[in-house]
């Protein structure tokens, strides 16, 4: 930090009478140094800065709080989207029009008001011109005040409310229990891609909880990867080890960790999902946790509950925190377009169709997808234009806790005919089981689902038994079952297992003869599954490949399929 004796003897003459005069003081030195060294022996003096601060415009105050908030120095550029322009005047100019008689902006009055100048250098937000406080003045400003909060005026209660409550996490069990059922290859390069079957209209249609937009189904399948409850082993998606855990986790804490799968992660660009915008590619560098991070401390500011409009939001957001996607406040640099038009948007007057558009698509997508915010409308269009922040946001926000809530007791319902009726509360991973034997049939307060004979032949070939699905069942509903319903599992039961179809691959031998020479080897023998006939066997999938290299060492060599595979 510069000090304040060598920043006045930088300015011009003419500069130092200004500040002079606004701090009171006769400057009758024409030598600059001696002039500089004058002005600041009495700026230091006790009770001078006191007096300077009580002058000052409310607007300067606030310019002057946030500079020593960011350190005591703070990018000119950013500094002017708050509080306006800071302009650069000559010599001859500055004699003609006396810039600090009516200065343009709170900036330009801490400037010739000599609590600010400026200079080159680095802040956290880049590099380029800054506005700084002298050492002397910043350490002897009062005691400093807590952050203004956000000046944000609320909105009534709109006309009708959309509100996604956990539904992003119920889509993650659909899909978990969709990949466990199904199990699909991996139809790209990358198995984190996004999948093509993974549409509104795809296999999972009728079944998604939340609107299925590509976006959202987007940010689902990279929550899924991030959280690492996906595994492409052997190149098949399937479920992980890490959903069970993620899967037994209560309500909020599966929720929380939604949230910050999304809010921490560098590789997921929200600017490119605005629908307003596009990005030239590499046209918009920069980090996108950044700005949700940022959104995420100005929420904190709000309470829940309570209604605001989007225009109100933005602007306040403006006011406070205008670089929080673009922390160099560099607003000319970017290839970033109005995809409507196709025309490039550059220049202070892109902040609204750039941050603006971002702070409605962050309020509208993720966080309301994610359940933290609610959205109204209003009016006779009932178009959305207000949100609020639910207690489910606040708690994930850090403005509180939030106690979980209480796992109900029992959490199913079942009837005779075979229809299970369960709690949504604490019961995700509950629900993950029962799906292994039951069918999905929808969902509103409860979820339904309903026994049938595909869904526990199903289970059967699961690995599961009617005795361990009966005992299952039990304990979901908390004691015994209907008697119609465990007459109709006695009945699948006597049906299981009557026969068995494997995969397997047939091995067939030219004569008797080459099948006793084969069985007899020690290395062949052991291979074998079953024998069929005399020149008939069977062999597991899994010992084929050794098996074939046995039979050629012995000097057997097996003609394949016509396809050449087994």
């Amino acid at each position: 930090m510069l000090d304040l004796y060598r920043l006045l003897a930088e300015q011009p003459l003419i500069v130092l009478s200004a500040i002079a005069e606004s701090w009171r003081v006769t400057l009758d030195e024409a030598d600059p140094i001696r002039a500089a060294e004058t002005l600041g022996d009495a700026m230091l003096t006790p009770g001078a800065l006191e007096g300077r601060l009580s002058r000052l415009s409310p607007e300067a105050q606030e310019a002057l709080e946030g500079l020593r908030r960011e350190g005591g120095r703070a990018m000119v550029k950013s500094l002017a989207l708050r509080f306006g322009q800071l302009r650069r005047i000559g010599p001859a100019a500055l004699e003609r029009e006396r810039p600090w008689q009516a200065p343009a902006s709170p900036l330009e009055e801490l400037l010739y008001g000599g609590l600010a100048f400026r200079a080159f250098g680095a802040t956290p937000g880049g590099h380029g011109e800054l506005l700084l406080v002298p050492r002397e003045i910043l350490d002897r400003l009062p005691t400093a005040k807590q952050p203004a909060a956000l000046a944000l005026p609320t909105a009534t209660p709109p006309t009708s409310i959309i509100d996604q409550g956990l539904a992003l996490g119920e889509d993650m069990l659909a899909l978990l229990c969709h990949l466990r059922r199904v199990q699909p290859p991996v139809d790209t390069s990358d198995a984190e891609q996004l999948p093509e079957w993974l549409t509104a209209a795809g296999p999972l249609a009728g079944r998604w909880i939340g609107k299925p937009t590509p976006a959202r189904l987007a940010l689902l399948w990279r929550s899924a990867w991030r959280l690492r409850l996906i595994s492409a082993d052997g190149g098949r998606l399937r479920p992980a080890l890490a959903a069970r855990d993620w899967l037994r986790a209560p309500d909020n804490a599966r929720a929380g960790r939604l949230y910050r799968a999304w809010r921490d992660d560098p590789g997921w660009i929200d600017l490119l999902h605005v629908p307003a915008l596009t990005c030239d590619p590499g046209g918009c560098p920069h980090d996108p946790a950044t700005p949700r991070r940022n959104l995420a401390s100005l929420l904190r500011q709000i309470e829940p509950n309570r209604w605001y409009r989007f225009d109100d939001f933005t602007q306040a957001i403006k006011q406070h925190r205008p670089t929080f996607l673009r922390p160099d406040a560099d607003l000319t640099s970017w290839f970033i377009r109005d995809a409507a038009s196709g025309e490039y948007l550059s220049g202070p007057t892109s902040w609204e169709p750039v941050e603006g558009q971002l702070t409605l698509h962050l309020l509208m997508g993720p966080l309301h997808w994610l359940g933290m915010v609610r959205l109204g409308a209003s009016g006779s269009e009932a178009l959305l234009d207000r949100f609020t922040l639910t207690k489910l946001g606040a708690t994930l926000l850090g403005k509180g806790s939030r106690p979980p809530a209480q796992r109900p007791a029992p959490l199913a319902q079942i009837a005779q005919d075979g229809l299970i009726r369960v709690t949504l509360t604490q019961s995700c991973y509950e629900r993950y089981q029962l799906e292994r034997i039951a069918q999905w049939q929808g969902q509103d307060k409860a979820a339904s689902y309903r026994l049938t004979d595909d869904s526990v032949w199903e289970g059967d070939n699961a690995g599961i038994s009617v005795p361990q699905m009966a005992a299952f069942l039990r304990r979901i509903a908390g004691g015994g079952l209907p008697s119609g319903l465990q007459l109709m599992l006695q009945t699948w039961e006597a049906r299981l297992g009557q026969a068995s179809l494997r995969q397997v691959v047939l091995l067939e031998f030219a004569s008797p003869e080459v099948a006793r020479e084969a069985l007899e080897d020690r290395q062949i023998a052991p291979l074998i599954a079953r024998v069929l006939t005399p020149t008939l066997v069977t062999v597991q999938q899994s010992d084929t490949e050794r098996l074939i290299a046995a039979l050629r060492r012995r000097g057997i060599w097996p003609r394949l399929s016509t396809d050449g595979h087994l």
